[in-house]
């Protein structure tokens, strides 16, 4: 007997109940949760809000909209800003 051959049902046994225990996700309702943080951040805050800070780097200067985001989405960061979260508007000096 060897090694792979005394393995085998460990394997099967693995496998067995590995496909009996995993849960779909709509059952699991904090992965889907988790995952959609995920999504929102690397969709939104990073090409939307992060691109914004960096293309329109002073708010109280005369400033035109940039090619990207659109306008609709500028507004809404601001907008965002102006109501709930003055030091987006603010944009402190970074020291790093």
């Amino acid at each position: 007997m060897n090694m792979s051959d005394a393995m085998a049902p460990m394997r099967a046994s693995a496998s067995e109940t590995s496909s009996a225990r995993t849960l779909p996700l709509a059952k699991r309702k904090i992965d889907a949760v988790i995952l959609g943080f995920y999504v929102l951040n690397l969709s939104f805050i990073t090409y939307v809000v992060d691109v914004e800070q960096l293309t329109i780097p002073d708010m109280s200067v005369g400033w035109t909209y940039p090619i990207w985001p659109p306008k609709s989405m500028v507004d809404l960061v601001h907008w965002y800003g102006t109501n709930y979260d003055p030091l987006l508007i603010a944009r402190p000096e970074v020291h790093w």
